[in-house]
């Protein structure tokens, strides 16, 4: 990748993890920064995918002419004349991702509690996968203590229930977001689009905008803990936008992004620059960790 302004540069992931060895080594703390793609290998859909499911089921519904295709209806519900769902280089559902909030809101129109009905089913037989199972104990053994997570999912407490001696904080409304603090003696999840059970946050104003008091607990998250992110598309306007909007230094250290398949977005790689971050490709997150 080219290095410039706004393009971060680009580590090996054998690079990354020395550089992870060498920072716990220094008592420097990370914070896992954790996307819908960290939870595919425990049997969850990405968001893409839930997207893409959700928009043929509104295509069906809502498309009064028998003839026209799911990619020209779409394009034109969505306002975006280069949205595909058949791209030879890219998975269908890809360009569904970054419309996922907007999918949401009109296939579940007038009964969001059917909607997150259908979240809860997608997650019902989730079980922690090994990358999970590993997190679990870092987070328990380490100081490395801290998660901040735009899922829904409870695998990651699941998962300290199954590895770990001590319960962890779930903070999953931001009502709660003040108990979000640096520096606790036990695991603390951070689930920012809330809880599976607490109306998740799913459509476009819920998505786009960080809940009140989590501005601030995150502030102060991140002064002490480095951000690893793992498996975050950076599609929402709250978390991102929130890193988007943190003073350049505020960060200790640098921010580490990690990807699987595609490079971040070139909005995603400004932020990331901004606080001198790097990326780098991974195989997996059950792989990485």
């Amino acid at each position: 990748m080219t290095n410039g302004e706004h393009s971060p540069k680009e580590w090996s992931e054998k690079g990354l993890l020395a550089e992870i060895r060498k920072l716990h080594q220094q008592g420097r703390s990370l914070a896992f920064i954790l996307g819908a793609g960290a939870s595919a290998s425990s049997g969850i859909l990405t968001g893409g995918k839930l997207a893409y499911d959700w928009l043929q089921e509104w295509h069906q519904r809502e498309c009064l002419e028998p003839d026209t295709d799911l990619q020209s209806w779409a394009r034109e519900q969505l306002e975006n004349p280069t949205f595909s769902t058949h791209q030879d280089a890219k998975p269908a559902y890809q360009d569904a991702a970054s419309h996922y909030s907007t999918i949401f809101e009109r296939r579940f129109a007038g009964d969001y509690t059917s909607g997150y009905a259908a979240l809860e089913d997608a997650m019902e037989d989730a079980a922690p996968s090994v990358g999970y199972s590993i997190l679990a104990k870092i987070l328990d053994e380490t100081h490395h203590r801290v998660v901040v997570s735009t899922n829904f999912d409870n695998l990651v407490a699941d998962a300290l229930a199954i590895h770990a001696r001590r319960q962890p904080l779930i903070v999953g409304h931001e009502a709660l977001a003040g108990f979000a603090r640096p520096q606790l003696r036990r695991p603390l999840v951070a689930k920012i689009h809330r809880d599976l059970h607490l109306a998740p946050k799913n459509d476009r104003e819920g998505v786009n905008t960080l809940g009140q008091g989590w501005g601030n607990s995150l502030s102060q998250l991140f002064q002490y803990s480095t951000p690893l992110v793992l498996g975050y598309g950076g599609n929402d306007g709250s978390l991102m936008g929130f890193l988007n909007d943190l003073p350049a230094g505020h960060i200790p250290g640098r921010l580490f992004w990690c990807y699987r398949d595609e490079p971040p977005a070139q909005n995603v790689l400004a932020t990331i620059a901004k606080h001198s971050g790097v990326i780098v490709k991974i195989s997996g997150f059950d792989e990485f960790m």
